[in-house]
């Protein structure tokens, strides 16, 4: 099965001119990161095995968990790989908890050894054999309780790692990233940090369109999965200055599409449309209520279009008169608050940006 996956992301790859690889493998968003060691990492080339300093790196607390998340991916990847940063990962957990354990240990008034009410020294003996038939989670669990280190982040650099490692074939993944999703919804458990759920979402997105890639081929539905993202707007500055890197790479995949969408509300996020003369572009407000106008100018500054918003949940635009180039989009909310202005880029071409 997963020699099929590998055949069929190969094809993928290296068919209809596709310079980018996979959104995976392709988006170098550790350059991002303003920390010195994962922009020296990421500029090594190859994929990198994990050593003691990469885990301790992700396991220290004064580091961010975009940085952590960054580092992963400043890891890279290679054709046909036999590193597999998940699993050694996992072993190091292992190593790392058994020695915290042991290292902690406290002698009781009947002179045996024992770390708080949970483990005794032969409990911390057989932990060797119970790693071998436990689940990643119960491994991270075991390593966090003691060490009071973040489960849910540390299961989100784990479920990273094993997708980088299995990047032809994401579904297990995939699979349980949509099935942990509640769990990391700060609206259903008010003690996620912000942080750690804007984290997952990013991941969750990297991976989804990832598998989208790999199960449906060259679709519109591998840009539209970032377009969903991008309609959120996150507080974590480094996951911003993540955005322009995915979608880079990404808005190739909108060229599939037969109409572009853009959403107001996500114009915290960025500001710029990408089209061809054969897609309809269309501006979504709902649900910023808008009431005011849209224009549209050329590189000449002459107005080209102009539309009255009175509440509407969009505007369409029929490009396929403009000739090819950047315009410049101005939305201006006369009447609801807050009286917002809207500056948006749209470039136009001609064919797909493969």
């Amino acid at each position: 099965m997963k020699l099929h996956l590998f055949l069929i992301l190969a094809f993928l790859l290296f068919s209809n001119n596709v310079i980018a690889d996979s959104p995976l493998t392709s988006i170098k968003f550790w350059n991002a990161s303003e920390d010195s060691y994962v922009l020296k990492i990421g500029k090594e080339p190859g994929k990198k095995k994990m050593d003691k300093r990469m885990f301790n790196y992700l396991m220290s607390s004064d580091v961010t968990v975009f940085d952590k998340l960054a580092l992963i991916n400043a890891l890279g990847w290679e054709f046909n790989s036999e590193v597999r940063n998940s699993e050694i990962f996992l072993d190091k957990l292992k190593k790392s908890a058994l020695k915290f354990l042991k290292d902690n240990l406290t002698k009781d008034s009947d002179g045996s050894y024992s770390f708080g009410y949970e483990y005794n020294w032969e409990s911390i003996n057989s932990l060797n054999e119970d790693f071998q038939t436990w689940s990643p989670k119960q491994i991270i669990n075991t390593y966090s309780i003691p060490t009071e280190g973040k489960t849910k982040d540390i299961y989100i650099l784990y479920l990273y790692l094993l997708a980088m490692d299995d990047y032809f074939d994401v579904s297990v993944v995939y699979d349980e990233l949509h099935n942990i999703q509640y769990d990391f919804d700060s609206e259903i458990d008010p003690m996620i940090d912000l942080t750690t759920q804007e984290s997952f979402e990013f991941i969750k997105m990297l991976v989804s369109s990832q598998h989208i890639l790999i199960t449906k081929g060259i679709q519109c539905d591998v840009w539209e999965e970032y377009a969903k993202y991008q309609y959120i707007c996150g507080s974590n500055y480094f996951i911003k200055k993540a955005l322009p890197f995915c979608y880079k790479y990404l808005r190739n995949y909108s060229s599939n599409c037969d109409r572009v969408d853009y959403y107001i509300a996500g114009y915290c996020n960025g500001n710029v449309i990408h089209a061809n003369q054969n897609q309809k572009v269309f501006i979504i407000n709902y649900p910023v209520f808008i009431y005011g106008e849209l224009t549209v100018y050329n590189q000449n500054n002459s107005e080209v279009f102009k539309s009255i918003i009175d509440g509407d949940d969009g505007v369409g635009l029929d490009i396929s008169n403009y000739p090819i180039g950047t315009y410049s989009v101005k939305i201006i909310n006369t009447q609801t608050e807050p009286k917002s202005n809207y500056n948006l880029e749209l470039t136009i071409y001609s064919q797909k940006q493969y």
